[in-house]
């Protein structure tokens, strides 16, 4: 049974291009372009793997639900060995 709470979700299942502008951790003026994944893992989660730009980390986002506190959850990792967790909210 697919994860209710992901399902609103399920538009991003494909292949994307991105643009990324402005982002606070990158230097000031830079744009960069890479290409997204998205996918489901299971029934339970939703797993996205980005890249941008060859000289830019591999990006891994894992979207699920802590059905506990009925609460969206992603968990990010990258290639230099950066781990993070994000609370998420659709509306």
């Amino acid at each position: 049974m697919k994860n209710e709470a992901l399902a609103m979700l399920d538009w991003l299942v494909g292949e994307w291009d991105l643009t990324m502008s402005d982002a606070w951790f990158m230097e000031p003026g830079f744009v960069g372009h890479g290409t997204a994944s998205v996918e489901w893992l299971g029934d339970a989660f939703l797993v996205l793997r980005a890249t941008l730009g060859e000289e830019h980390s591999t990006w891994t986002w894992v979207f699920g639900r802590n059905d506990a506190r009925a609460q969206l959850t992603v968990l990010y990792h990258d290639e230099r060995g950066v781990c993070r967790v994000f609370a998420l909210t659709v509306e």
